[in-house]
């Protein structure tokens, strides 16, 4: 992992598991409980799940990441690698989308555009990072809540965007 991904791209602040020496770690929340202070949670090993859960990064690094799925830049993976991971094949259990997973990415649709992404969780941290791979566009949100909004956030990112763009065309540009 570190010789063919974190090096060749400069992810310097990616971690393959939590170390205590690690600088500047965001700490993880509980859900707020009306009338307590909400708690903090400790940072945990990933130990047997690390293949799952056990990166630790920051949006400096993933955005150095998201491009390399594009299937219009040349990157990690070959083409038929990224093909495959984006491969509509088991159906998601999303009753408002058309969402599949693949092969290590969910695919699915946002105001008609298609969508590929990964989300991820850990004690007191939620993420969610989308790409357009037509629009090399990228939209990455992590949380440090264990309130599911990441992905409300990504895809509300997304919605004004292209909502943006309608009326760009609508109007024209700015001057």
């Amino acid at each position: 992992i570190h010789r063919n991904i974190l090096r060749p791209l400069q992810m310097q602040h990616t971690f393959t598991d939590f170390k205590t020496e690690i600088p500047n770690l965001a700490k993880g929340y509980a859900r707020p409980i009306p009338g307590l202070k909400r708690s903090s949670l400790p940072h945990a090993r990933t130990n047997i799940y690390a293949a799952a859960a056990g990166f630790i990064t920051n949006v400096e690094d993933l955005a150095r990441f998201l491009p390399k799925l594009s299937p219009k830049r040349r990157g990690l993976l070959t083409p038929f690698m990224k093909k495959l991971m984006e491969k509509k094949i088991v159906k998601a259990e999303r009753p408002k989308e058309d969402a599949w997973y693949g092969m290590g990415l969910l695919t699915y649709n946002i105001d008609g555009h298609r969508i590929i992404g990964h989300g991820g969780s850990a004690p007191g941290f939620i993420t969610r990072v989308l790409f357009d791979t037509e629009n090399d566009i990228g939209v990455i949100v992590l949380t440090n809540t264990i309130e599911k909004f990441a992905g409300d956030i990504c895809a509300g990112i997304f919605e004004t965007i292209y909502r943006l763009e309608e009326l760009e065309k609508l109007y024209g540009k700015r001057r």
